[in-house]
């Protein structure tokens, strides 16, 4: 149709070989606003006791920053980040408590830097697998993403490419498929929202916000099996006959799954159970144990060395006992220095030594009778020959 008055509308008419406007995505991550904190020191970041995630105004730099890290230092061709030697992932953990506020001797704070990584870690593979299957097989390695130099790519395809990964990509794409409960949070975190939404520091119950992280603007819910849920958690909660507490019902209704609490995500710590209190109390008695076996060796060495020192000090006071008899005795004559010089000249053993230290004995029995009979007794000691007076 023409407007009045005006020349006719140009039909455009779009073919599959016209060009489509790209896409427009995020940029890279340059962590630009983190630098600027960390000119000032160490980042502060705050992880709720129970929570395995940061929370506040510095919780997306702190993310941001696990990306970075994971993309320029990790080794991405690993099997899974579980199968990564111990020291690579504590490398990677020790730039964290480089850059932030971190306590690597608690709990939260342990289980944040570990799930962050793990996270991360998995998310950026998976982002590369898309790059990956882009392309043919003989293309693919020839297009390096720009996150990536050519020796990575080359293992990172050379992982995606094994039986192993195809498997497990696989496998999560079905599991991805029946996650039909959806949310509204979009990339931040549950205990993130959680922390925003508390009025006045209130706590906020589970089945609460359970419905607030899965309705969108209008009061609707993403999806009807997240209205299935919520409609039954609420009336399992105003049964008066029901004794179970909204946790208990939480928990119910969504089920169960090892580390990991269902509709709060997993920066939220789960409730132990009463297998992994067991577990805990084994580990914690084998720690003992071993604690109690390093404290036993200590002592025992600890006591050797006592005795040790023990002998020690008698020798000594032996030796300084014999020094003293020594010194308490009255000097004495020239002639049984000298007599004793004569003989070690006269020894056969005598060839064995210069005739400096001879000549020395001379001039010192000359000299010192007493000085004499020490040098005497050693130059006897040297050669074999008995100290006697005469």
């Amino acid at each position: 149709m023409s407007p009045p008055n005006g020349p006719p509308h140009e039909m455009v008419v779009l073919t599959a070989s016209a060009p489509m406007p790209n896409k427009r995505k995020r940029g890279r991550n340059l962590c630009t606003k983190f630098k600027k904190l960390r000119e000032n020191g160490l980042v502060p970041i705050t992880i709720p006791p129970g929570a395995q995630g940061p929370v506040g105004e510095n919780a997306s730099v702190f993310t941001r920053r696990v990306g970075f890290i994971v993309r320029e230092h990790a080794n991405l061709s690993y099997q899974s980040w579980s199968k990564a030697p111990q020291e690579h992932r504590q490398m990677l953990k020790n730039r964290l408590v480089a850059d932030f506020m971190l306590d690597p001797n608690r709990v939260e704070d342990k289980k944040c830097m570990e799930i962050s990584l793990s996270t991360t870690y998995n998310n950026v593979r998976s982002n590369f697998y898309k790059e990956f299957l882009k392309f043919s097989k003989e293309e693919v390695r020839a297009n390096v993403p720009p996150d990536l130099t050519q020796d990575k790519w080359d293992a990172l395809c050379d992982l995606y490419e094994t039986p192993t990964w195809k498997k497990k990509s696989d496998k999560n794409k079905d599991n991805r498929g029946k996650n039909n409960t959806g949310h509204t949070c979009g990339s931040k975190s549950f205990i993130a929202y959680y922390e925003e939404k508390k009025q006045g520091g209130k706590e906020i119950g589970k089945v609460d916000f359970y419905k607030m992280t899965r309705t969108k603007k209008d009061g609707s819910f993403v999806t009807t099996t997240s209205e299935e849920n919520y409609n039954l958690m609420r009336e399992k909660v105003a049964n008066e006959e029901n004794q179970s507490t909204e946790e208990e019902i939480f928990t119910e209704v969504l089920g169960t799954r090892r580390g990991f609490v269902r509709g709060m995500g997993k920066f939220v710590i789960p409730t132990p159970t009463p297998s992994s209190h067991l577990r805990y109390e084994s580990s914690l008695n084998m720690e003992l144990e071993t604690c109690k076996q390093d404290l036993s060796n200590t002592m025992l060495k600890l006591s050797d060395a006592e005795q040790k020192q023990g002998e020690s000090d008698q020798k000594l006071a032996e030796t300084q006992n014999q020094m003293a008899q020594l010194q308490s005795q009255p000097p004495l004559s020239r002639g049984p220095s000298l007599t004793l010089v004569q003989h070690l000249r006269t020894a056969p053993s005598a060839q064995k030594l210069p005739n400096s230290s001879l000549s020395l004995c001379d001039a010192d029995a000359a000299a010192s009778p007493r000085l004499s009979l020490f040098w005497v007794s050693d130059l006897g000691n040297i050669i074999g020959l008995p100290l006697q007076r005469v």
